[in-house]
This record gives structure tokens, C-alpha cells and sequence, in this order.
């Protein structure tokens, strides 16, 4: 009878363990956490290569200038950060909150942001050559002056965004949404007012 008992426990406890697993497996975001020793070296040193952010609550951080090249900021909370002139090339920033962020003439060369929120955010003179922006939305950012060139852009919206002096030459832009934006000198126009005038996706 005892050992019927263990069994039967061990068995509950087996049973339990793999569902918690299964949580942390299916669920996305589930068993995101920075590194504490990486959340503080990026507060004070120049420099956080490679390092793990993700899921870090950094609103309102001072984060300008620092060199994140590499790092995970995968749903790290940038609402209101000062990243102006960060580098952030080949970061991964899916699912990150960038509300209200200064993100003006960041460098993020390579960086993965699928389905990235801009709204708010000032991208003045930002770097996204050959970035995945896939599906993000920019409506309500500063896109002034951007470098978009090489990027995915599919199923983007930049719908009434002022797109003054921004580069889309070799940007990959099917599917995105240009409906009532503002051109200006941006490099690659004929390309956007392609898609301008398609039908939205929304």
C-alpha cells in the first residue's frame, strides 16, 4: 500500500513538471528575464555587447550613446528611454515597448524588430539598413530622415507618417501601407507610391 502511495506520487509530481515545461515552451515570453549583472552594466557602462535584456523594465533609462550591438532586448519595457545615437545593430527587439522612446539617430544595422510598435517613438535620422521591421507599425513615430534601405518593410503601416528625406532604396515593402503619407524628398519614391495607392491590409 506504501508503495502504491509513492508511486502515485512521484507520478503527480512527473505529471507536474512537464506541464510547467510545457508553459515555458508554448507560451511566448514565458522564461524571459535579464540578467541582473547586464540590466546594471547597461545603466553604467558605455558599452553592453551581446548582453541579455530580455524582459528588463528600463523606462525611462539614459541609455544614449550606449553601444548594445548583439544584444537580446526581446519584451524589454523602453517606454520613454533616451536612446538617441544607441547602437543597436543586430539586437533583437521583438515585442519590445518603445512608447514614447528617443530613438533619433540610432544605429541598428541588422536588427531584429518583427512587428514592432513605433508610436511616439522620434526616429529622426535612425539606421535600419537591412533591418527586420517586418510587420511593425509606425504610424504616430517621426520618421524624418530615416535610412530603411536593405530592410524588410512587408506588411508595415506608415499610414500618415512624414516621410521627409527617408531612404527606401532596396527596401522590400510588399504589403506595407502608405496611405495618406507625406513623400517629400525620400529616396525610392516610386517604389512607395507604388504601394501608396494599393489596397490596405487593415
Amino acid at each position: 500500500m506504501l508503495m502504491n502511495d509513492f508511486n502515485y506520487t512521484i507520478s503527480r509530481q512527473s505529471v507536474t513538471l512537464i506541464g510547467l515545461l510545457l508553459l515555458v515552451l508554448l507560451i511566448p515570453g514565458v522564461g524571459l528575464a535579464a540578467d541582473p549583472g547586464d540590466v546594471k552594466r547597461v545603466k553604467k557602462k558605455k558599452a553592453c555587447k551581446k548582453c541579455d535584456l530580455s524582459g528588463a523594465v528600463l523606462i525611462k533609462a539614459k541609455l544614449s550613446r550606449k553601444n548594445m550591438t548583439g544584444s537580446n532586448l526581446k519584451k524589454a519595457d523602453l517606454s520613454s528611454a533616451k536612446l538617441d545615437k544607441a547602437i543597436l545593430s543586430k539586437a533583437k527587439l521583438s515585442g519590445a515597448k518603445l512608447t514614447g522612446a528617443d530613438m533619433s539617430g540610432v544605429t541598428a544595422k541588422k536588427m531584429k524588430g518583427y512587428g514592432l510598435n513605433f508610436g511616439k517613438v522620434n526616429l529622426s535620422f535612425a539606421v535600419f539598413t537591412k533591418a527586420d521591421l517586418a510587420a511593425a507599425d509606425f504610424r504616430g513615430a517621426t520618421v524624418k530622415g530615416v535610412d530603411f534601405s536593405g530592410a524588410d518593410l512587408t506588411w508595415t503601416d506608415f499610414r500618415g507618417c512624414d516621410l521627409g528625406s527617408s531612404n527606401f532604396s532596396g527596401a522590400n515593402i510588399e504589403g506595407a501601407d502608405f496611405t495618406g503619407a507625406k513623400l517629400g524628398a525620400i529616396k525610392g519614391k516610386r517604389k512607395v507610391k507604388k504601394a501608396l495607392f494599393a489596397p490596405g491590409w487593415r
